[in-house]
């Protein structure tokens, strides 16, 4: 995966993965995170913080809907 920079900063870039691994480094990075969660890979840990940890996309696209 590749990605640009916003001009914003990484605190107002995201990405929503299914592996807690890239997760962790993007946290690490200062961007926000989504764990979506899938029957086999790399689980988030007890003390993994993500932004958001949700079981499908439609899950996350209703987490991030500004009413």
């Amino acid at each position: 995966m590749s990605t640009t920079p916003s001009a914003s900063g990484p605190s107002q870039d995201g990405i929503s993965v299914r592996h807690a691994w890239d997760l962790r480094g993007a946290r690490a990075a200062g961007m926000r995170t989504a764990y979506v969660g899938r029957p086999v890979g790399d689980p988030p840990t007890p003390t993994d913080a993500f932004d958001w940890a949700v079981g499908g996309l439609d899950e996350l696209a209703s987490e991030l809907t500004v009413d």
